[in-house]
């Protein structure tokens, strides 16, 4: 029984044998045995049925689930000195699929060796119990030291990088000491609860526990920041203030689920729920209802939003997702091998993407629909050592002896890593240049040298950054108890941001008088958005019951207005007398010009344009079919984009009118831009552009940016001047504004970006449409990939793969640019206004749960929705971009991104491990920030999320769609 009264219920026949389990719902287990007592079947209330057999010697030997799959067990017989009984030790696990997971041998009592994959362990005992060493097939030995208890408080990887664990009498954790002797320091009370967390600058948080329950009641901040909850009988939190005051309750039932949460505004979120605890309904502070429909296995077979529209799953027994279908009726299925490997994606068009894997179970191919394919080889210690891309060239990795990736090759193309002590990224290194890093003691990022430029950092005792330093300027933060970014001050003035009680923002001003004003619904939907000063714009916002904006004034006489299908996806946009209308097929490729697209979704030809691509999907050629004017696009072999040519019209001898060409940095940012010979270079803050060079390294330019993501608020223009930006609620610049207020750019946008100036920009200025950089021939650079705002779609396919929540890997935010937009170039991401306050609609949401859902079913699910809304990047705070601040207690840096995906990955990415066993969150540096795990766990469950600080991955955490 738990704390809220809820019940198990436990049958047994007469000798003792355990029959049944039940709920007081109807869920139930029902058990049968051997003659010899072993259980024999168990089955649920649904019927589905496991199976176990066993040897004569009484070992579990194969146990079948209810698809038919059978996992089998291996023994040998030991019998160790004076003892006259007989063991046995497993020896090998094979999985549904015939895999052999692992094989272990012995020596006496002890392991002496296991395979993991094509890598095997081998195991050395020192004679006092308290020393063990591992050494992988390649020769890596990691050495573990062990207390009296057994408890290990020494780590010492193949790099001779020592972690060490403290501990007190009853073996709780008291101090972590890194490889560079930075030490975290904990008090624990009579409990063994943390009290105090001091980490190596001596900033200290407190824990104050008014109860014996493990929750603190008071949480004070290193800064004296203080957070105070209060808890029910049953442990679960009633009340959360912040430390700006504003207060947040909670409401739970009887049977201890949650039921209201009411804002600080008094604005009430409810929800219900069936009998054994599963959200049925959630309504917002609008009245607006999600409902959400389950099988008796409890897997979500249908999400309604407030609108209606329904999307539904369906799942084979094992709650693997094998069907997804929209509101439209569009189909997404999957396929899995025994073991429940990802073997096939079939898309709404039937296109099929297939997976291979080799005997070992890690995956060596993925196939494109048009049976092209890019293969992986991995080395004797599993570690991915070369992809082959679909045109043939071969990308190889090398690591150290640590496991850390430290090259990068690809022939001309090649980036080197370096690491200190700790792990963390200190140099990276390609043809075009050099990064160097360095960081506090806490681990975090303090200086970077980017593109012959220094960039410094310094932060509070929380961790937030107060000054940067870059460019000859100094730009400082201020903030409130929050946290929240209040007053940011540059060689311009001071921008001024206020907030509600809420965290959303309310007013900002800017150093040339401007300001801007945000209002909002009880729902958190932005409703005004006001410019007054030298702009003036008074915007006004009205949506639909899934939220999203049907409606839009704009800062003339003309509105705008929307409408959408049933997926969500926008069909028409009327402004004034213009209408934009879009058509689209099941995968959402656009129709209304005639656009013809292949397997791949690679888009062939349309009524003006044919187009063709290289092997690896990358856009080669535009070329007009009435003129025969040809745009030319090259790409590297990490697919980005480094030339565009355009054909003059009419074009002499082939001669090009204008001649673009890019370089990139070894993290992936473009370093440099060349414009028919002139030169401009580029400096960055993070994922920011900060500064601009000329070709001599003069600065040409320096930009302040906001709080959120492509936020910029002026840049100081060294010819032309200072300038303005107003931006709308995507945060696409609508206006700019000169040092004395005079309005000196309009700017208009279609709803997918095309940019219609109204008036002249003298400045030329790149940030436009969402905040991103314009480039000349018609492209935004969106970070990871270009983007055509004619077309509505990318120009390369998505580097993340399905882990963009898409299946048409060129598709720009599946077909809502109203609601959505891309910053990374990656993934679908909600409309950020203010601080945390997203424009949520229906179906990237719903594709992100299906993607979690394929793996491993509701609980996946669960852990998709916790990360969207909880484990994500900060985005009204860009300096979060170095990392966390949670305190250290995980496993070693490299051996655990080892075990998963590679340490470095796409910047604000999702990556998926070759095996399937794991889903990375890349942090907006390339390194990790979240491990979703599945298939295994520590006692937390499958799945299970991992949260990464400082590069060091934290313990399993399980995850829960309600806080209990």
């Amino acid at each position: 029984m738990d704390a809220y009264g809820n019940r198990l219920a436990y049958d047994y026949a007469d000798d003792g044998r355990l029959l049944t389990i039940s709920d007081e719902h109807g869920r139930a287990l029902e058990l049968t045995y051997t003659s010899r007592g072993h259980v024999r079947t168990v089955e649920d209330h649904t019927g589905r049925t496991w199976q176990y057999d066993y040897d004569l010697d009484g070992n579990l030997v194969a146990v079948t689930n209810p698809e038919g799959g059978t996992r089998r067990y291996s023994y040998s017989p030991f019998s160790p000195q004076h003892d006259s009984m007989v063991y046995y030790q497993l020896t090998r696990v094979t999985d549904e699929a015939g895999v052999v997971l692992t094989s272990v041998n012995y020596n006496n009592s002890r392991v002496s060796d296991y395979t993991e994959g094509e890598n095997r362990w081998d195991y050395r005992y020192a004679p006092n119990d308290r020393t063990t060493r591992k050494t992988d097939r390649r020769g890596a030995e990691y050495v573990f030291h062990y207390n009296e208890h057994g408890d290990i408080i020494e780590r010492i990887d193949p790099a001779g990088r020592r972690h060490r664990s403290a501990r007190d009498a009853n073996g709780n954790v008291i101090a972590e000491t890194d490889p560079s002797g930075a030490t975290w320091e904990m008090v624990r009370d009579a409990l063994g609860r943390i009290t105090e967390i001091a980490d190596p600058l001596d900033a200290v948080t407190r824990y104050v526990y008014d109860t014996e329950l493990p929750d603190p009641n008071l949480i004070v901040s290193p800064t004296g920041r203080e957070t105070k909850v209060d808890y029910n009988a049953a442990g679960s939190p009633i009340r959360v203030e912040d430390p700006q005051g504003a207060v947040t309750r909670f409401e739970w039932s009887e049977q201890g689920d949650l039921i209201r949460i009411v804002d600080a505004d008094g604005e009430q979120t409810e929800f219900t729920y069936n009998p054994i605890g599963l959200p049925l309904t959630v309504t917002d502070p609008l009245g607006r209802t999600t409902q959400l429909s389950y099988d008796a296995i409890g897997n979500l077979v249908a999400v309604e939003n407030a609108a209606g529209e329904t999307t539904r799953f369906e799942y084979d027994a094992l709650g693997r997702v094998v069907r997804t279908r929209d509101p439209l009726g569009s189909t997404t299925r999957y396929a899995y091998d025994p073991a429940g490997r990802w073997l096939a994606l079939t898309d709404a068009g039937g296109n099929t993407t297939r997976f291979v894997y080799d005997d070992y179970g890690r995956r060596i191919a993925r196939v494109w629909p048009d049976e092209n394919q890019e293969t992986y080889a991995y080395r004797n210690d599993n570690r991915l050592v070369t992809v082959t891309r679909l045109n043939g060239i071969a990308v190889t990795y090398s690591y150290d002896v640590a496991g850390r990736l430290i090259r990068e090759d690809a022939g001309d193309e090649w980036t080197d890593y370096a690491y200190d002590d700790r792990g963390l990224l200190i140099r990276a290194e390609n043809p075009t240049g050099i990064v160097n890093r360095s960081y506090d003691a806490a681990g975090r990022l303090s200086e970077e040298l980017v593109n012959g430029e220094t960039v410094s950092i310094a932060r509070n005792a929380e961790g937030e950054r107060v000054r940067l330093s870059a460019l000859d300027q100094t730009v400082e933060y201020a903030r409130d108890a929050r946290g929240l970014v209040t007053r940011i001050t540059d060689a311009l003035g001071d921008y001024q941001v206020s907030y509600d009680a809420l965290g959303r923002r309310t007013r900002l001003t800017q150093p040339n008088g401007a300001t801007t004003h945000y209002d909002y619904d009880a729902a958190g939907q932005l409703t005004q958005l006001a410019h007054n000063g030298p702009f003036t714009a008074d915007y006004r916002y009205s949506h639909d019951a899934a939220g999203r904006l049907t409606r839009w004034r704009g800062d003339d006489a003309h509105d705008w207005q929307y409408a959408y299908d049933a997926a969500g996806r926008l069909v028409e946009a009327l402004y004034g007398d213009t209408a934009y209308t879009y058509d689209y097929d099941a995968l959402g490729n656009r129709l209304e010009h005639g656009g013809v697209y292949d397997a791949n979704n690679r888009l062939l030809e349309d009524g003006e344009y044919s187009y063709s691509y290289d092997a690896n999907g990358n856009l080669t050629e535009q070329r007009h079919k009435g003129s025969g004017v040809v745009t030319r696009y090259t790409w590297n072999a990490h697919d980005q984009l480094i030339a565009v040519a355009r054909d003059a019209d009419p074009a002499p001898e082939g001669a090009p009118s204008a001649t673009l060409s890019y370089t990139y940095g070894p993290l992936g940012r473009r370093w440099s831009r060349t414009v028919d010979g002139a030169t401009e270079r580029f400096v960055y803050d993070g994922l920011d552009r900060v500064g601009v060079l000329d070709g001599n390294g003069s600065v040409q330019s320096r930009t302040t940016f906001g709080p959120l993501i492509d936020e910029p608020l002026a840049t100081e223009d060294f010819l032309r001047g200072p300038r303005y930006y107003h931006a709308n609620h995507q945060r696409s610049v609508m206006a700019l504004t000169d040092a004395g207020g005079t309005v000196t750019a309009r700017y208009g946008y279609s709803p997918y970006g095309v940019t219609e100036a109204r008036a002249p920009d003298p400045s030329d200025d790149p940030f436009r449409y969402t905040g991103r950089e314009y480039e000349l021939e018609g492209l935004y650079y969106y970070r990871a990939r270009y983007y055509l705002p004619n077309l509505g779609r990318f120009a390369a396919e998505d580097p993340i793969g399905f882990s963009g929540g898409d299946v048409n890997l060129y598709g720009y935010v599946e077909g809502d640019p109203v609601n959505y937009v891309d910053p990374h170039g990656l993934a679908a991401q909600g409309v950020v206004i203010g601080v945390g306050i997203r424009i949520i609609g229906g179906r990237a949401a719903v594709n992100g749960i299906a993607s979690a859902a394929r793996r491993h079913g509701p609980g996946a699910m669960v852990a998709a929705c916790l990360l969207a809304g909880v484990c994500s990047f900060n985005e009204a705070d860009t300096n979060g971009q170095e990392g966390g601040s949670c305190p250290s207690g995980g496993s070693d840096t490299q051996s655990d991104s080892q075990r998963g995906n590679p340490f470095h990955g796409p910047p604000g990415g999702w990556v998926e491990h070759p095996h399937g066993k794991q889903d990375r969150l890349y942090g907006p540096d390339g390194t990790p920030a979240v491990d979703i795990d599945y298939g295994h766990d520590h006692g937390q469950g499958s799945p299970h999320a991992h949260n990464w600080d400082r590069g060091v991955r934290g313990p399993g955490v399980p995850v829960s769609p309600i806080p209990r």
